[in-house]
């Protein structure tokens, strides 16, 4: 596993995840079926792979009006700024929800 991918680990992701960030990045665009092919695994359980990858700005998806959506992989010093403004968007909603928690009613 190289530097970039360990780190991902360390992010969270796990190994399943990360090998799928690591095929995905081996094309320049691709469809979930042919992600699902080039990993030998079904095209749901890509989409399950792809999605905490895509909400945490590792992946992209290209959608167009019509026919399947494209993804493609960002470079993981690119996504680790997204990722980081995910986490902070998150630390950010618990606080929030927790202070409303102990206003008095």
């Amino acid at each position: 596993m190289g530097k970039d991918l360990e780190a991902m680990y360390y992010l969270g992701f796990s190994k399943q995840t990360i090998n799928c960030y690591a095929t995905l990045d081996t094309f320049s665009l691709v469809i979930a079926s042919e992600l699902a092919q080039a990993m030998g695994k079904t095209r749901t359980q890509v989409y399950e792979l792809l999605k905490p990858l895509e909400e945490k700005g590792f992946v992209k998806r290209s959608d167009e009006d019509e026919g399947p959506a494209y993804f493609y992989s960002i470079p993981v010093e690119d996504a680790l700024d997204e990722f980081f403004q995910w986490q902070r968007q998150k630390v950010l909603q618990i606080i929030q929800r927790q202070r409303r928690d102990r206003q008095p009613r």
